[in-house]
């Protein structure tokens, strides 16, 4: 599909920003950092660090205390709506020096059209007071700030070259079922669940660690440094 230039950046934006109309997934909100009565943590071991390949061809890019993703947009531009602003749109020297200046990567000019890569870079986890990073039995436990008292929590595993990312998603059957006792689920007036809160003390999530009660999400694989 062919774009112009305002449609394009118009759609990087709800692309990279994830803006849209789709319904946000309801997840479990922790009432604390996870483990409770743990220390926070200033970054990552060193053999976390490097870059992580999906199978999608998206990168997850370590560093010693934040987490970038990187995502490629494959997007094809019909020359003429490369405007005047570019120089002469029928160089095509002028028209890969413009796009890259915007960060495309440019792969082929053919005589009516110009395909371009475009890598968008997002920090999803920034060791922070409201990205808190704790550890326990080998794990590492990634927490949101979610809402103004509550806490998104993320488990990150490496073995060997495999990363996973998983998280414990609110199925109702599973969730009555989980070895915490002070645990709860909201729904609104029409009997839809808004919110699943916990707060497992350190030996409940170590049960939950053991159950494989959180969910794999996420699978990466680290390349070769």
């Amino acid at each position: 599909m062919l774009y112009n230039m305002k449609k394009i950046f118009l759609l990087l934006v709800l692309v990279v920003l994830g803006c849209g109309e789709k319904k946000e997934e309801v997840v479990v909100e922790f009432l604390e950092p996870q483990p409770g009565e743990t220390k926070n943590l200033s970054g990552f071991n060193r053999k976390y660090w490097g870059t992580y390949n999906s199978e999608h061809g998206a990168q997850l890019l370590i560093l010693e205390n934040k987490i970038i993703k990187i995502t490629p947009y494959n997007i094809l531009f019909h020359r003429s709506a490369l405007d005047s602003i570019t120089g002469d749109r029928n160089n095509d020297e002028d028209i890969k020096n413009y796009l890259e200046n915007l960060n495309f990567k440019v792969l082929k000019i053919s005589d009516d059209s110009v395909s371009a890569n475009y890598l968008a870079r997002d920090t999803i986890f920034n060791v922070s007071p409201t990205q808190v990073c704790r550890s326990l039995k080998g794990s590492y436990f990634l927490n949101y700030r979610y809402g103004e008292t509550g806490w998104k929590v993320k488990r990150l595993d490496l073995n060997k070259n495999r990363l996973s990312i998983s998280m414990i998603m609110p199925h109702d059957s599973l969730f009555h079922l989980l070895p915490v006792e002070e645990k709860v689920i909201i729904k609104n007036d029409s009997g839809e669940v808004v919110s699943c809160q916990m707060k497992p003390t350190k030996n409940e999530l170590r049960k939950l660690i053991k159950a494989s009660s959180f969910e794999e999400r996420e699978v990466w694989i680290k390349g070769k440094n």
